[in-house]
């Protein structure tokens, strides 16, 4: 709303009405021309005055209240009609300005003119409490600097000023993001640097950190965990007694040489300056000393002291991911992803389009990751005369922060989202596949490929064939097909993601089909799409996952 204050220059003479003053104006401000108060605000070499009415600031605040109450020096009046003065040597000029007008319902949005204005506010709030006051205008500053945009590095700065004005969701969501991108060893540090920390909880900070620790600690353990059944097995004979060739050293040593080129081994030394989320994104890439194409030639060593289920090694590393999955998620360490994923009941959609495999053993929750990792996962094309093309994807998974966010049911179970969907029929494939589908010669395929002719035209977009293959399938079988994509918090709007996080969504969507005329859809994967999102055939619509 537009200010209407009176203002007045450093040396005190009035401009009236010709010029609004602006929160961030030198000199003096006029909120109340009548008012009877002037705060004297900022240390002296950046002194604001600032001409307020008591009685508005103590209908606001019970701290401005005691403030001006006749027990204090400050409720004293001055007998002359002369407004009294109140340093405030220690608040910050800008923000009280932009304080003083909304209490005094002159609050041009304008005037709030950096995010750093915007934490000494929270500090403001939190000192006068008076949050209830600002809840008009809270959430457009909210969605103004929705991650602290000008401060990228820093996401505790989000944290006070979601405490301070007191909105839980924005506090969970800045919290949970500072939790997994400011490193351990910067937590405390920030507790004694930040200004807006001396409004938190004092166990804030330490919990923080301690959890942390717990979660960092624990990948340590992990790591050796992976490879200890390797380091258990000394034994390398066949049953005949002659030696066995055995490539186990060679598996352990390519594990470690995968770790220490990534940086993390060793591993105390990198767990202890890196945070969450770039841990997760290194141990993505590291090669398993269990991985399954390598089971063939260790299986040869089958002394009979060595019954060794490799299977279940494969699967304990998964358990262990998920165990180191839940903290993350504010849940006990469990090594069940359904019962991880029961607990949740909304998760951000943007989250979930990774090519990570999914639960498949429970109806109601084809959407669901079983591991936060996205390791490649095998896929083919179909080249026709039963000839297939195989290749492999890796789509990674982020956090999402940002889209909208879907509830998880349980009667019925599924998920319940709004998405951007684009409904397909047979008309719509021929046409998308007209632009989009080709083949020709192309050598890169051939080292996944040696049963296919170098000289065979195959797909350089092989996704796209699949994906293309796939609804076509169950277009023919009498189902519906709904390609979609993640929406803005807006529900509005489609999902950009954060490029403070880095996140690369590139072309891609998720594919689900309904074989009862649409009350309920199952997740195919996510694919390569290569139309975006500017396409007229988008709509947005709500729709249940099960």
């Amino acid at each position: 709303m537009p200010s209407t204050a009176t203002s007045y220059t450093q040396g005190g003479s009035q401009t009236g009405d010709v010029e609004e003053s602006k929160a961030t104006s030198p000199g003096k401000i006029i909120a109340d021309p009548r008012g009877d108060i002037i705060f004297l605000v900022g240390p002296d070499d950046n002194r604001t005055s600032i001409q307020v009415s008591s009685k508005a600031l103590s209908l606001a605040s019970p701290v401005f209240r005691a403030m001006f109450g006749s027990g204090f020096l400050e409720g004293t009046p001055t007998g002359s009609g002369v407004p009294r003065t109140v340093a405030l040597p220690d608040d910050n000029p800008a923000a009280m300005s932009v304080l003083c007008y909304i209490l005094h319902f002159q609050f041009d949005q304008d005037s709030m003119g950096s995010f750093k204005v915007f934490e000494s506010l929270a500090v403001l709030v939190d000192k006068y409490q008076c949050a209830q006051a600002l809840k008009p205008w809270t959430t457009s500053w909210i969605q103004r600097w929705p991650g602290s945009s000008e401060g990228e590095d820093n996401y505790f700065n989000m944290v006070h000023i979601a405490y301070a004005f007191d909105l839980p969701e924005v506090f969970h969501k800045a919290t949970l993001r500072a939790f997994c991108d400011v490193p351990s060893t910067e937590v405390l540090e920030m507790e004694k640097t930040l200004d807006g920390a001396r409004i938190l909880p004092a166990s804030l900070y330490p919990s923080i950190y301690r959890r942390q620790r717990d979660i960092l600690d624990s990948f340590h353990s992990h790591f050796v965990r992976a490879v200890k059944p390797f380091l258990d097995y000394a034994a390398t004979t066949k049953e005949d007694g002659s030696e066995c060739v055995c490539d186990r050293a060679a598996k352990i040593g390519s594990y470690f040489i995968s770790l220490t080129s990534l940086g993390l081994w060793p591993s105390r030394q990198k767990i202890s300056s890196s945070t969450l989320a770039c841990l997760l994104e290194d141990i993505e890439r590291v090669t398993s000393p269990t991985d399954k194409n390598s089971m063939a030639n260790l299986k040869k060593c089958n002394r009979s002291s060595f019954k060794m289920d490799f299977h279940n090694v494969l699967q304990e590393r998964e358990d262990d991911e998920v165990v180191i999955w839940s903290p993350l998620n504010n849940r006990p360490g469990k090594s069940d992803v359904l019962k991880l994923w029961k607990s949740q009941g909304q998760v951000n959609t943007a989250f979930l389009m990774s090519s990570a495999p999914r639960i498949t053993a429970a109806s109601g929750y084809s959407w669901a990751p079983v591991t936060p990792y996205t390791r490649p996962q095998p896929r083919s094309a179909d080249l026709g005369s039963n000839i297939k093309q195989y290749y492999t994807v890796r789509y990674p998974s982020y956090d999402g922060q940002g889209s909208f966010v879907a509830r998880s049911n349980t009667n019925p179970a599924g998920l319940i989202s709004k998405w951007l969907v684009w409904d397909m029929d047979s008309e719509t494939l021929s046409t998308y596949r007209e632009e989009f589908y080709h083949r020709n010669k192309w050598s890169a395929h051939l080292a996944m490929n040696p049963h296919i002719h170098p000289g065979m035209d195959v797909y350089e977009q092989r996704d796209t064939a699949a994906a293309c293959d796939l609804i076509a399938e169950s277009l023919n079988s009498g189902g519906k097909v709904r390609v979609l994509r993640p929406l803005a918090e807006d529900g509005i709007t489609p999902y950009e993601g954060g490029s403070n996080r880095g996140e690369q969504y590139g072309l891609r969507a998720a594919i689900c089909i309904s074989g009862d005329d649409g009350e309920a859809w199952k997740w195919q994967g996510v694919f390569q799409w290569l139309e975006s999102a500017s396409h007229p055939a988008w709509a947005v619509k709500e729709m249940r996952i099960e």
